[in-house]
């Protein structure tokens, strides 16, 4: 007799970052973006991650409640706003394009809406976007060779628990001084 296990598939996404700047204006543009772009709000879930941020948070969650989706339009709002370096990595290369993808349509709505008529994209591609002002969002898949050496602000290790064959490990040691204060 073969058993299936029926409940919710777990995964994790973890998300990791120096002491940053998340206040009021923070919140509001990043709700705004996210309904403008989405056609809805955020669920009372996703406003509790924006609202009790803390500088290191592990959510275990089902899949598909849209938390990838929530982290895209975070990761955007702290490269334009705080000028951060962002760094969100996936399982694979596949779903690092498409947490990209996701990026991009919160940036088309940011252009679109004139919320910074002066935002300049200095460098775009699958994988990149560089701004004017410094900010920068890398989506890279769960490479411990791609992402060591790269300095961030915010990192994000999104379904953290689909990392297979030790990767989860190599990247948590290839991250360890991307996050450390003795990197700067």
């Amino acid at each position: 007799m073969i058993r299936r296990n029926t409940g919710f598939a777990q995964t994790k996404t973890v998300i990791m970052q120096k002491e940053t700047k998340v206040d009021s204006p923070f919140n509001n543009l990043l709700s705004i973006n996210f309904e403008n772009t989405i056609g809805k709000n955020l669920y009372s879930y996703q406003k509790s991650l924006l609202e009790n941020h803390k500088n290191h948070n592990i959510i275990n969650k089902s899949r598909q409640l849209g938390i990838t989706t929530f982290i895209a339009c975070y990761a955007l709002w702290n490269a334009i706003l705080n000028k951060q370096t962002v760094l969100v990595c996936s399982p694979s290369l596949r779903q690092s394009h498409h947490v990209m993808s996701e990026i991009n349509k919160f940036l088309q709505e940011v252009k679109t809406s004139q919320v910074f008529p002066t935002l300049n994209i200095v460098l775009e591609n699958q994988s990149y976007i560089k701004f004017g002002t410094g900010g920068e969002i890398y989506s890279l898949p769960n490479s411990p060779e791609t992402i060591v050496g790269l300095k961030a602000d915010v990192v994000i290790l999104d379904e953290f628990s689909k990392f297979m064959n030790e990767t989860d490990k190599k990247i948590m040691e290839a991250l360890l001084p991307t996050l450390s204060r003795g990197g700067e």
